[in-house]
C-alpha cells in the first residue's frame, strides 16, 4: 500500500493542505473546500427530500431528483484541450471508454482491431510517467539502496552499531554533512532561528579537523519545482533577524523554497558571528559552508571565499560530491565521511560513480535510527 499511495499520517505533510492518497498533490484552497463539503451537501439533500416530498406534498414523490454538483479530487487533474469542428473539447483518461468504443463498433459491424488501436497512446499523458491527473508519477527510489546492498560486503544480519564503522576522528581529513536532510530529522524545535542553527552545529559529532556543511538551492524556475509542489508549498515568511520566533507551524515554513534560502543565509550569519564559539565546540580547525554560487571558509580568524567550490548546483547530493572531490585533491591521505540523514539514493549513486578508484577513502553515512547503514 505504502509503495502507492502515501502515508495520510506522514508528519512530513502539511496539516492545512488536503491531499490526494493516490498522487500525493495537495488540492487547491476552494476544491479541498468542496471536497470537505460532500457530506453536509448530501445531507442537506436527504432532509430536503423528506421535507419535500414525504413530510409535505409540495413536490411529488417520484418527481426527477436534482443533481448535485459536488467536488471531486479528480477535478484537480490537468485538462489537455483540443479543437474539434470549432468546439473545445477536454481530454481525459477514461477506463469506460474502451469499453464503450468496442461495444459500439461490435453493434455496427467494425469490430476495433485492438492490436493496431493498442499501437497509439490511449491516455493524454503516458501513465508509466504521469498520474492520470497529469502529475508525474513519483517511483521509490529507496528500493534501489536494498539492491546496493546485497551486492555488497556489508553483512545484512550485522548488527553492530554504525557508528562503530567510522574511521577514527584523527584519520578524517572531512566530514561532509547535507544541512536540510540534518534539520528534517528534528523532532522538535527551538523558539528562535538563532537557537535552531546551534541545534544543528551541536548535532555535528565532534572532533573532525573539518566540517562541511552543503545546503541546497531553491530557484524559482527548477526541474524540482514539479517535486515540490507535489509536497505542498507555504507562503513566503519575513524573517527578520536570527533572533526572530520560529513560526509555529515551521514544517509549513520549509514548504517555501525563499523560507529555505532564508534559513539557511541566517545558519551562516551565526556560524560567522559565533565562531569562535561553535568551532570550539565542534573540536574543529575550519567550517566550509557552501550555499547558492557562494562557499565560505570559517576559521575563528575570519571568514574567506572560496573560488574552487563556488558553484550553481542546486542539489546538495551532487554538491557533497563537489566537496568530497576537493578533499580528495588536496589531500593524499585521511577518510571522507558524507552524512546524509534523508538516505538519499541519489548520493549513493554519484559516490560510486565518482569514487570508484578512491572508494577506500570514502565512507558514506546513511539515513538514521535503525535505518542507518555506513
Amino acid at each position: 500500500m505504502t509503495s502507492e499511495y502515501i502515508n495520510p499520517f506522514d508528519q512530513s505533510l502539511s496539516s492545512d493542505e488536503l491531499y490526494n492518497l493516490s498522487s500525493g498533490t495537495p488540492v487547491k484552497k476552494d476544491l479541498a473546500d468542496g471536497i470537505l463539503d460532500v457530506a453536509s451537501v448530501g445531507k442537506g439533500a436527504h432532509e430536503s427530500f423528506v421535507k419535500d416530498r414525504l413530510e409535505s406534498t409540495e413536490t411529488k414523490f417520484h418527481d426527477p431528483l436534482k443533481r448535485n454538483k459536488l467536488s471531486l479530487f479528480s477535478d484537480s487533474g490537468k485538462k489537455i484541450e483540443i479543437k474539434a469542428k470549432g468546439k473545445v473539447k477536454v481530454v481525459e483518461a477514461n477506463r469506460d471508454v474502451l469499453g464503450t468504443l468496442l461495444a459500439t463498433s461490435t453493434n455496427h459491424g467494425k469490430i476495433i482491431d485492438f492490436k493496431k488501436a493498442l499501437e497509439y497512446p490511449l491516455t493524454p499523458v503516458p501513465l508509466s510517467l504521469a498520474n492520470a491527473d497529469g502529475t508525474r508519477r513519483k517511483n521509490d527510489k529507496s528500493d534501489l539502496m536494498k539492491v546496493l546492498l546485497q551486492n555488497s560486503t556489508l553483512d545484512p544480519t550485522d548488527t553492530l552499531d554504525p557508528t562503530s564503522r567510522l574511521p577514527a576522528n584523527e584519520s578524517v581529513a572531512a566530514y561532509v554533512v547535507d544541512l536540510m536532510a540534518l534539520i528534517r530529522t528534528f523532532k522538535t524545535y527551538p523558539n528562535t532561528f538563532e537557537a535552531l542553527a546551534l541545534k544543528v552545529f551541536s548535532c555535528i559529532p565532534k572532533g573532525y579537523r573539518r566540517v562541511d556543511i552543503v545546503a541546497d538551492a531553491y530557484l524559482p524556475q527548477s526541474i524540482k519545482s514539479t517535486e515540490r509542489d507535489r509536497r505542498g508549498t507555504a507562503p513566503k515568511i519575513i524573517v527578520r533577524s536570527a533572533q526572530s520566533k520560529l513560526p509555529r507551524d515551521f514544517t509549513g515554513f520549509l514548504s517555501n523554497g525563499e523560507n529555505k534560502t532564508r534559513l539557511i543565509d541566517l545558519i551562516q550569519s551565526v556560524l560567522e558571528s559565533k565562531r569562535e564559539t561553535i568551532l570550539g565546540s565542534l573540536k574543529s580547525e575550519v567550517v566550509y559552508f557552501s550555499s547558492y554560487q557562494k562557499c565560505t571558509l570559517v576559521t575563528k580568524e575570519g571568514t574567506a571565499e572560496v573560488p574552487e567550490l563556488t558553484t550553481e548546483q542546486e542539489e546538495a547530493d551532487t554538491k557533497v560530491i563537489l566537496h568530497a572531490q576537493y578533499v580528495l585533491r588536496n589531500n593524499d591521505s585521511g577518510t571522507i565521511i558524507i552524512r546524509s540523514h534523508s538516505g538519499d539514493i541519489d548520493i549513493a549513486i554519484l559516490a560510486l560513480s565518482h569514487f570508484i578508484d578512491d572508494g577506500a577513502r570514502v565512507v558514506l553515512d546513511t539515513n538514521t535510527s535503525t535505518y542507518r547503514k555506513t
